[in-house]
């Protein structure tokens, strides 16, 4: 692997014995299409305060991984990202941190 690739884990949104990750090859400076899923294709927004904490989640988040958010779409049940990372684990820890940071504040909620 060169140094202008790196390995993100994109998480599939299984959950139980069968969960799992897939390795992605991730090039630092290349756009990449990011998305994710709720678990079983469950409803992940339910209001408009969710879709706006996700938002400030994706930026605050996006800026400590040096991370480039081109575009986004938040649909009911999955979200869709064009990143581009400026470090090699970049969208990795992006990712890492929007999910577990959002998914607590979720909970929260009710």
């Amino acid at each position: 692997m060169s140094q202008d690739e790196c390995r993100t884990l994109i998480v599939t949104g299984q959950v139980g014995p069968s969960m799992s990750t897939k390795p992605r090859y991730c090039v630092v400076g290349t756009p990449h299409h990011i998305y994710q899923r709720g678990v079983d294709r469950k409803e992940i927004f339910f209001s408009k305060p969710l879709r706006r904490t996700y938002l400030s989640l994706m930026e605050k988040y996006a800026k400590e991984a040096m991370v480039q958010v081109h575009a986004y779409v938040l649909m009911g049940n999955h979200v869709h990202m064009l990143l581009t990372t400026l470090k090699e684990d970049g969208i990795s820890i992006f990712m890492q941190n929007l999910n577990s940071v959002f998914v607590a504040k979720k909970s929260d909620t009710g």
